[in-house]
């Protein structure tokens, strides 16, 4: 079995880097990045990249452990047989799916580099601090816990309640004032005789004088 020395694993370093918009990252273990990513969200174009700068070849693999190592898919990425001074980058090395119901806070996802051929020899490690916030609902409205639902749907109902009163006043208002009987000192009798109007108290007709 080959041997590898501590002065030929020194030099070996790696880096794990998100492929849009992100520089390379060299580093040995207890290095770390951060990550900020939204409940339910999947998050793809990750790689991973190896510099074998040892001595000798050596067969290199990388497996993910820590809190979020569950959302990682796949958790081993085999770089095969590398040779002293090789450089090998894998495009799309893993996929990392937050799950809906993931609590809001911080998790670690860490990548250990080791030879495949002796799995405790660990060259290094890359650790990815992962930030989860809540999910927005649709058309970008935070998503309302029940007592806020519950305030909403009590304010809607207090506001229909005001314009039916406030219709219902106004038609009120805009009703027809009821008719007045007309005045007794208005009403009158006809004659008998000639058919002219007369005074209901009247005993005689003022125009022809027929007794009524």
């Amino acid at each position: 079995m080959r041997r590898i020395t501590l002065r030929s694993t020194l030099p070996i370093l790696f880096t794990l880097v998100v492929a849009v918009g992100a520089q390379p990252s060299y580093a040995l273990c207890h290095q770390s990045a951060e990550l900020t990513v939204t409940q339910g969200e999947v998050k793809t174009g990750f790689y991973l990249k190896f510099s074998n700068y040892g001595e000798i070849a050596t067969h290199v693999a990388a497996k993910v452990s820590d809190s979020a190592a569950d959302w990682v898919d796949p958790q081993t990425v085999d770089f095969g047989t590398l040779a002293a001074g090789e450089e090998k980058k894998v495009e799309n090395a893993f996929k990392l799916a937050v799950p809906e119901n993931a609590v809001p806070g911080s998790y670690r996802l860490v990548w250990s580099f080791y030879d495949a051929d002796s799995p405790t020899q660990t060259f290094g490690c890359w650790i990815y601090i992962i930030q989860v916030v809540q999910k927005t609902g649709q058309s970008g409205l935070i998503q309302v816990g029940l007592d806020t639902q519950a305030f909403i749907i009590l304010g809607a109902i207090g506001v229909v309640a005001v314009l039916a009163i406030v219709v219902a006043t106004m038609r009120r208002r805009a009703a027809p004032a009821p008719s007045m009987p007309l005045s007794t000192a208005a009403a009158h009798m006809y004659c008998i005789e000639c058919g002219s109007p007369i005074p209901l108290e009247a005993a005689h007709c003022p125009r022809c004088g027929t007794k009524q």
